[in-house]
Order: structure tokens, then C-alpha cells, then sequence
């Protein structure tokens, strides 16, 4: 740890290797150096350096992880997107909100329940009671896309508070799924009882997360999705293109704020993902 202070360039790559070679045992130790001295701007470059290496090394093998599950979440994904970004969202408090979160509409459910009444507890939860809200789009930052930031601070862009949405009605066998068009994100009320053998699944309403889960008919979405993209046609989104539209929003955002190393590490995540 010691030869981190030495100018030499080469000597700090051997360090550098050997270091990311011990995974995750070596990270408090990085922090700890990192909080006890502020001496060196050299120094402390470099432990940036190492412990978003570590970080990402940690993204990468959980990130390989989920893709082998035979229903990975899309929470659980995009927390690990979030892991090497850095901007403070806090996994574990995240977590515990989500947690609180999904009691509270679980709580209110019951079989007897429409459809209609089931997006209604959610909204009530989600936006009534907790206070979760849209954030302006001239003001979001690619926090605003991300789960734990989102859960923290309740308040996110249509993809962050869309995630939310669907990992939430997800976790409670609410019948949505995910709907892009023209990259605004929407969510469709599947028929429960749908076949997935017997072809395209029949929609009964839409719903818009930012919009406080305002609800729209599968005609009100048509005429809007038309007006932005002629040839547009109801399709699904995956979980696993879903994480590829967060990691671009998140990576487009990132480099439209300079913060070019971000983008690299999430692009990185996304290659590395697409050959799982």
C-alpha cells in the first residue's frame, strides 16, 4: 500500500494489478487510506482509481450472476449499474425503503381486487403516501434514472420512477410490463390469466409512472406513440433490454454532466453483459 505514493508510473501499474487481484477484501482498506489521508492528489487519484476498479470488478461478477437467473429483477440489475457510479445512492438504505414500500401496498391487496383498484393502492402508496414525485426534465441527472438515489431521495426521471413501478408490482404479482415508446417508458396491465405460447398478450390499459401512475387506454397510448413514431406497434420490453435502455440513458446523461469515467465503467458493464 505504501508504493502507492511512488511517482513511478510503472511501479504504481504492478501495484495496481496486485491490489485488484484481492477483489472486494481489499476495499476498506482503500477507503480507509483514502479518508485518513488528503496529503497527496496523486495519492488520492490513484485510490479512486482502485476502488472503482474494485467496484466495477464487483458489478461485473454480480452482473454475471444475475444474468444466469431464470427470472433476474431489473432492481437488482440496475443496483449494480449504480455500484460504480458513485453518486451516493445508498444500496442498502434503498433496499429498506423498497422493502417498506412493498409492505405498504401488500398491506392494502387482496384477491378480490380489480385490476384498476390494484394501480390504485400503488399510486396511493407510491405517490399519496410516500411522496415519490417526477423530477423537471430540464433538471435530471443520471441519479434520477437509478434505483437506490430514486428510493433515497423520492424523487426521479420517467425511467427511474418507472423502474420503481415495475419492481414493485413485479415483487407482488401485479401483471405489468414494460413498454417503450420512442424511449419514454410506460407500463401495460397484462391479462394474469395470458398464455405466453399463444402469441401477443392482450393489454387491457397503460399506465405512465411519471405521470403518478396516470392510466391511459390502449387507443390514448396508440394515438401518442403514433404522433412520435408512425410505425410504432405495441411490444414488450425484457429485462434484459431494459437494462440496456437504462445503462444508455445513464450513460448519456453522465457524458452530457463530463462525467466521461462514469460512462466508460457503465459501458464497460454493458459489454460485459451482452456476452453473458
Amino acid at each position: 500500500m505504501a508504493l502507492l505514493d511512488d511517482p513511478d508510473e510503472g511501479v504504481y501499474h504492478h501495484v495496481r494489478s496486485k491490489l485488484l487481484e484481492q477483489g472486494e477484501d481489499i476495499l476498506p482498506l482503500l477507503k480507509n487510506r483514502s479518508s485518513n489521508d488528503r496529503g497527496c492528489a496523486m495519492t488520492q487519484s490513484r485510490l479512486n482509481e482502485l476502488m472503482n476498479g474494485v467496484l466495477e470488478q464487483q458489478a461485473h461478477a454480480g452482473l454475471k450472476e444475475w444474468a444466469k437467473c431464470d427470472t433476474p429483477s431489473i432492481l437488482e440489475g440496475v443496483f449494480w449499474l449504480e455500484s460504480v457510479c458513485g453518486f451516493g445512492g445508498d444500496r442498502t438504505a434503498g433496499e429498506a425503503v423498497f422493502k417498506q414500500l412493498r409492505r405498504d401496498v401488500w398491506l392494502e391487496l387482496n384477491e378480490e381486487l380489480t385490476a384498476l383498484e390494484q394501480v390504485r393502492i400503488l399510486n396511493h402508496v407510491l405517490f399519496s403516501n410516500w411522496g415519490f414525485e417526477g423530477i423537471p426534465l430540464s433538471t435530471q441527472q443520471a441519479k434520477h434514472a437509478l434505483p437506490a438515489s430514486v428510493l433515497c431521495e423520492k424523487s426521479g426521471g420517467p425511467l427511474g420512477l418507472g423502474i420503481l413501478y415495475w419492481a414493485l408490482a413485479d415483487s407482488l404479482s401485479i401483471s405489468l410490463h414494460p413498454v417503450s415508446v420512442s424511449g419514454l417508458f410506460f407500463l401495460a396491465y397484462v391479462d394474469p390469466t395470458w398464455d405466453h405460447s399463444t402469441g401477443a398478450p392482450p393489454i387491457w390499459f397503460y399506465i405512465n409512472p411519471f405521470k403518478e401512475g396516470e392510466m391511459l387506454s390502449p387507443e390514448e397510448l396508440q394515438d401518442l406513440a403514433q404522433d412520435l413514431d408512425a410505425n410504432w406497434t405495441p411490444a414488450r420490453t425484457g429485462v434484459h433490454q431494459m437494462m440496456q435502455q437504462v445503462g444508455r440513458v445513464v450513460i448519456h446523461l453522465c457524458e452530457e454532466s463530463g462525467q466521461t469515467l462514469t460512462a466508460q465503467r457503465i459501458t464497460r458493464l454493458l459489454q460485459g453483459l451482452r456476452q453473458f
